[in-house]
């Protein structure tokens, strides 16, 4: 575009490494959900470096729930919406935890009766 138009090599070599860090950041994102006897930590790679503390101890309730992750968050991945912060990867099942001041943080998870139960435990 314009007068001076990049080379032709060289939108070549652009595209070609968009094509491949594009792919290669979506495979290496990755949730990890930890529950230990010290409370409840998440971890959304490659955004977060180290395990978040969810603040089991603040945590007024915990539920399981179906939720649409389109239409409440606008999608997947750590999204903020009306209903509070979702960190998804897919599917529609998850684990809401419920905080002071009607703040709520949603985990989903493909296992969340066993995540909600052993949240509970802690």
């Amino acid at each position: 575009m314009g007068d001076n138009p990049a080379e032709d090599w060289l939108m070549l070599l652009v595209l070609f490494f968009a094509g491949l860090l594009f792919p290669a950041l979506m495979l290496s994102v990755k949730l990890t959900v930890e529950v230990r006897p010290d409370g409840l930590f998440l971890r959304f790679r490659p955004i977060h470096r180290r395990f978040l503390d969810l603040g089991r101890d603040k945590v007024i309730e915990v539920r399981t729930r179906t939720y649409s992750p389109l239409r409440e968050f606008g999608g997947w991945g750590v999204r903020y919406g009306r209903g509070g912060t979702a960190y998804n990867m897919n599917g529609n099942q998850g684990v809401e935890l419920t905080y002071a001041r009607n703040r709520h943080v949603l985990i989903g998870s493909d296992r969340a009766l066993e995540l909600e139960n052993s949240i509970r435990l802690i």
